[in-house]
């Protein structure tokens, strides 16, 4: 099998899951909730955000799956505020990425800035052909199999196959990425992805 291409995921595979910053994204989450949204207070944000977070995989479409009405670019910002307190730069993994001959991309279920940002906070610029994200995906998020076919586009894949492989932390976005014929490969088994 050739592999020609690379998608990686960020949260939790391009920094280690535990390092505290996926914890603070999620308490972002609530506190916009609560400050920017009016729900009265955190215990009930996470019981909303719970029920809907099961479905659409992506804090954002849980959102506006509640009926929520905001805007995103300020929602991100929110969100994503402080990561400088928990990405540092990571000389051996950028040393690995280097060493790969693949064309690698991020796909990430966070908006391309952000995703921008944590890159540059581990030191990564320049590691990647591009970043796909939440706002190339619009109303679709990993593991929808349409949120693969916006990558794929992106990559200019015609369609998908063995040729390209995928880095994740999570087994059901890892599901349909086999489904759809690529090859894969778990990061970092822990409990599942919240942010």
């Amino acid at each position: 099998m050739d592999i020609t291409t690379v998608l990686i995921d960020l949260d939790g595979t391009l920094y280690d899951i535990e390092n505290g910053y996926e914890e603070h994204v999620r308490q972002n989450v609530f506190r916009f909730m609560v400050e920017r949204l009016g729900v009265r207070d955190v215990a009930t944000a996470r019981m909303l955000w719970q029920e809907h977070f099961r479905v659409y995989n992506q804090s954002l479409r849980a959102l506006r799956a509640a009926r929520f009405s905001f805007d995103t670019s300020e929602y991100w910002d929110f969100i994503r505020a402080g990561a400088s307190d928990f990405l540092r730069p990571n000389p051996a993994l950028r040393a690995l990425l280097e060493s790969l001959p693949q064309e690698k991309w991020v796909f990430t279920n966070c908006s391309e800035k952000h995703c921008h940002i944590a890159l540059e906070l581990l030191g990564l610029q320049g590691c990647f052909a591009g970043v796909i994200g939440a706002d190339a995906m619009g109303d679709a998020a990993k593991p929808a199999p349409t949120a693969f076919a916006t990558a794929f586009k992106a990559m200019g894949e015609l369609r998908p196959g063995t040729h390209i492989a995928m880095f994740e932390d999570s087994a059901k976005n890892l599901a349909t990425a086999k489904a759809l014929g690529l090859t894969t490969l778990l990061g970092h088994p822990g409990p599942p992805k919240n942010p």
